[in-house]
């Protein structure tokens, strides 16, 4: 029996373990499309349940990731923006303190 577990050991699905045979020239197990048809020939045997089992798990796990690459996709633009905004600020102030202080200094050669 082979056991598909996730990342925290919890049972996703189960398959056999098993090989092509023939009998009377016939095949015993049909692998499907794509795989030798040799006697002797190693596979995993699903059954109709398992392989469903197995196939809705990486469905979810592939929409959960993608789901969390297009927020931190979002994310990373966020901060882009908010650093620019923090940047201009920034230059904002600069600004302000120059002009804040020639003005003080302009007011000491007065007063």
């Amino acid at each position: 029996m082979i056991r598909f577990l996730d990342s925290k050991e919890n049972l996703i699905s189960k398959a056999g373990d098993g090989t092509v045979m023939s009998f009377h020239s016939r095949i015993m197990i049909n692998p499907g499309l794509g795989v030798p048809l040799e006697e002797g020939t190693r596979l995993i045997i699903f059954t109709e349940e398992n392989f469903k089992k197995l196939q809705d798990y990486n469905k979810h796990n592939t929409e959960e990731l993608i789901r969390l690459n297009k927020e931190c996709l979002r994310m990373a633009d966020m901060s882009g923006e908010y650093m620019d905004k923090l940047i201009k600020e920034n230059d904002d102030l600069k600004r302000l303190n120059l002009e804040l202080t020639k003005k003080i200094n302009k007011l000491r050669e007065e007063g």
